[in-house]
C-alpha cells in the first residue's frame, strides 16, 4: 500500500476526483490509471486499497515527501527479507527469541500480578451502601428521601425493601426516594432473596370481629411491587403480634381476651415453637374465637436452626456457604465478623454475605467481645515498630487503631492467647545483633483502642515474624467466647490431665489461684 501511495499522489490521480460522481466510475479511474505499473507492485489491486486512497486527508497530500516514503518501502523491504529468512530457519530463530525472551523478562522481573478466582456477582452484591433508607410509619412512605423521618439503615441504590403492616400486608419495593407500602409500617428491612432462615411470626386477627389465626412462615421469592395478604384479606384485619426472627426463632407469649358472657378463662398461652414453619400465603392456626384485648411476651425465643458455617474467599473478598476459601465458623445472626487492614483499621460486621471488605485485610474471623488482639505495627516518624495489645469494642464504624500517617502499617496481627514474635535484627556498625523472641503478653500489658503501644526495640530491626503456635498452644483457641466459669473448668481438666504435681493436692483440690 505504501507503493501504491506513492504512485497515487506521485501521478496526481486526485485531480480528476471531481469528475465521477460515483463510486463505481470513480474505482474504474483509477484501475486503468494504476494499469501501466501493475509491474511495480506487490500484488493486485483491490477495492479496498482504492477506498482507503480516497479518504487521504489533502494536507497529506500537500506535504508528501517522495524521498521519506522512499525509506519507508526501504525498509519494508528489508524487514520482509528477514522474515522470509527466519521462516526458513524456524528452529534456530525460535531457540534464540526464548533466550532474548529470558533476558529480557527473567531474573529481576518477576510477576507482580496476582492470580485471583473470577466469578459472576452480581452487581447488587458489590455495590457500596451509599444511600440512608427513612420510613414514615404511620402515613406508609419509605424512601432515601424522607430525611425529617426515621432513619431505618444504610442501603444501596440497587437494593430491595421488605415492608409490612398492621393490616397484614407486605410488599417487596426497590430503593427509591420515595415510596408508598400502606399506613402503618410494623416492620421495614432490606429483603434478602432466597432467605430460608428468617421466619416471621404473627399473631392476626381476620376482620373487626373475626377469628384470631398464628401462623409461622417464610419469605423467599415475591414479585416486586406486588401486594401480599398475609392473612384472609378480609377488611379490617389486625396484627396482634409480629417478630421477625433471624435464625428461626420462637417465643412463647401470652393472648389476653376481652370480657365476654360465658368465657371463664381470660388468658391464653401460645408457644410459637409447637407450629410448623410454612409459606407466607398460609392462614394459620386459630388461636381463639373471642376478641383479643393485647399479646405480650411470656418467654423469648430460642432459635429451631444450627448456626450457619461461613467462609471467606479471598479471590473475590466476599463470605459465602460453599465451603470456598478460608473457614471462619458456624454463625447465628446476632454473632459478629471482625477485621482488621494492613492501613491500621478495623471493623465489626454482622455475618451478612452481602457485605463488602477491604482489599487490605489482614485479619479477618469470628468477633468475641472478651478477645484481646495483639498487633505489631510500623511508625514512620520513629521509623520504629510498636507493640499493642487491645480488646476491640462492638462497633460497625471503621475505626483507625494506629497513628495517623503515610507510611504507617500493620507488620501482623493475631488474636492467638500467647503470641511470640521473632526480631531479627539489621547489623550495628558491621556487627551482627542476634535474633530475639519476645513474648507479647508479657511485653505490654492489654491498653484502651486509640493507645500507641510500646516500642518493640530500641535496635533497628530488619524483619519482625510471628511466630506459628505449636499443636498444644492452638488447642485453646477453641476456649474464646466460653464463659469465666467454663474456662476456669478446662484449665482445671488441662492442668489434671498433664498430671502437674504441685499443681494439685491428694485430694484433687486445686491449689492455684485463676484471675
Amino acid at each position: 500500500f505504501a507503493s501504491l501511495e506513492k504512485i497515487f499522489i506521485r501521478e496526481e490521480m486526485y485531480i480528476d476526483f471531481k469528475k465521477y460522481s460515483d463510486k463505481e466510475s470513480l474505482y474504474q479511474y483509477l484501475y486503468d490509471r494504476f494499469a501501466p505499473h501493475k509491474k511495480k507492485l506487490l500484488r493486485a489491486i483491490t477495492d479496498e486499497d482504492l477506498g482507503r486512497l480516497t479518504q487521504i486527508p489533502m494536507i497529506r497530500i500537500t506535504r508528501f515527501d517522495t524521498i521519506k516514503a522512499e525509506a519507508h518501502m526501504k525498509e519494508l523491504d528489508d524487514k520482509i527479507e528477514q522474515v522470509k529468512h527466519h521462516l526458513e530457519n524456524l528452529t534456530e530463530y525460535a531457540v534464540e527469541f526464548f533466550k532474548r525472551l529470558k533476558k529480557n523478562y527473567g531474573e529481576g522481573r518477576e510477576r507482580k500480578t496476582e492470580i485471583k478466582t473470577l466469578e459472576t456477582i452480581e452487581a447488587k452484591q458489590v455495590i457500596m451502601n451509599n444511600e440512608k433508607l427513612y420510613v414514615n410509619r404511620e402515613e406508609g412512605f419509605v424512601g432515601t428521601g424522607l430525611k425529617k423521618d426515621e432513619f431505618v439503615c444504610e442501603c444501596s441504590d440497587l437494593d430491595d425493601i421488605i415492608a409490612f403492616t398492621r393490616e397484614g400486608k407486605m410488599k417487596v419495593v426497590k430503593v427509591s426516594e420515595k415510596a408508598f407500602i400502606g399506613k402503618g409500617i410494623i416492620h421495614l428491612a432490606i429483603f434478602k432473596k432466597n432467605d430460608e432462615q428468617t421466619t416471621y411470626n404473627m399473631i392476626y386477627r381476620d376482620g373487626p370481629k373475626g377469628i384470631t389465626f398464628m401462623k409461622r412462615f417464610v419469605v423467599s421469592g415475591v414479585t416486586r411491587e406486588k401486594e401480599y395478604d398475609l392473612g384472609k384479606g378480609t377488611a379490617g384485619s389486625e396484627v396482634l403480634w409480629f417478630t421477625v426472627n433471624p435464625n428461626s426463632e420462637a417465643e412463647k407469649v401470652t393472648v389476653h381476651l376481652r370480657q365476654a358472657s360465658g368465657l371463664r378463662k381470660f388468658e391464653i398461652e401460645v408457644d410459637f415453637g409447637e407450629m410448623q414453619v410454612k409459606s407466607r400465603n398460609s392462614v394459620g392456626n386459630i388461636v381463639t374465637k373471642y376478641t383479643p384485648k393485647k399479646v405480650t411476651l411470656r418467654e423469648k425465643g430460642k432459635a429451631t436452626i444450627g448456626a450457619i458455617d461461613i467462609w471467606f474467599d479471598e479471590s473475590v473478598h466476599r463470605l459465602n456457604k460453599e465451603n470456598k476459601g478460608t473457614y471462619l465458623g458456624k454463625f447465628f445472626n446476632e454473632d459478629k465478623i471482625i477485621t482488621i487492614t494492613t492501613s491500621g483499621y478495623y471493623r465489626i460486621y454482622s455475618p451478612d454475605l452481602l457485605n463488602h471488605f477491604d482489599e487490605d485485610i489482614i485479619l479477618i474471623e469470628k468477633y468475641y467481645p472478651q478477645q484481646t488482639i495483639s498487633m505489631v505495627y510500623f511508625d514512620q516518624d520513629s521509623k520504629s515498630f510498636f507493640v499493642k495489645r487491645f480488646t476491640p469494642e462492638s462497633i460497625s464504624a471503621k475505626t483507625l487503631i494506629i497513628p495517623e500517617g503515610e507510611g504507617n502499617y500493620v507488620e501482623f496481627v493475631t488474636s492467638q492467647l500467647n503470641p511470640v514474635a521473632e526480631i531479627q535484627f539489621a547489623k550495628d556498625k558491621g556487627l551482627a545483633i542476634k535474633p530475639e523472641k519476645i513474648n507479647l503478653v508479657e511485653f505490654v500489658p492489654p491498653m484502651g483502642i486509640k493507645a500507641k503501644g510500646k516500642k518493640l526495640s530500641a535496635n533497628k530491626i530488619k524483619e519482625v515474624n510471628l511466630l506459628i503456635p505449636s499443636e498444644e498452644e492452638n488447642d485453646y483457641d477453641e476456649d474464646i467466647g466460653l464463659s469465666p466459669v467454663e474456662l476456669h473448668k478446662r484449665a482445671l481438666s488441662r492442668l489434671k490431665s498433664k498430671d502437674n504435681k504441685g499443681f494439685f493436692g491428694e485430694d484433687g483440690q486445686t491449689k492455684l489461684k485463676f484471675d
